[in-house]
């Protein structure tokens, strides 16, 4: 894994350190309208994330919207974190579950599962 990667993801997972739910609630992924959605979609999405707000019952971060809008910044509003995409979503995701094999999150669990090569910019790194 390339070392700007691995701060990317890191970097993520400090992001997420502290807004930990406790009790930790399932992780719902929704995908948010696009600029070209029509109003029928736009309408599903908004019936979507109204009643996820209403199941999490405002504990936390427990519902990320990715979007294929442009976000320049990571936003968390009323509980919802908005992303810029599916990949970003699942990602912290992970890192908002518990460890299943004693480490801090599982993302955690992911990143030491990987093994071999990583071909990056700056060469390769054994992991």
């Amino acid at each position: 894994m390339s070392t700007s990667m691995r701060r990317q993801l890191e970097r993520l997972q400090a992001d997420l350190n502290g807004l930990k739910p406790k009790p930790l609630r399932p992780v719902r992924l929704i995908a948010g309208p696009g600029p070209d959605a029509t109003e029928e979609q736009r309408k599903a999405y908004a019936e979507a994330l109204a009643w996820s707000k209403a199941q999490g019952g405002g504990q936390g971060v427990n519902l990320i919207v990715f979007t294929p809008m442009e976000i320049t910044r990571r936003e968390i509003v009323d509980g919802v974190m908005y992303v810029g995409n599916e990949v970003e979503a699942h990602l912290k995701a992970l890192a908002l579950q518990p460890s299943e094999n004693g480490k801090a999150t599982r993302l955690d669990d992911v990143m030491a599962s990987l093994s071999g090569n990583v071909i990056g910019a700056g060469g390769v790194m054994q992991m």
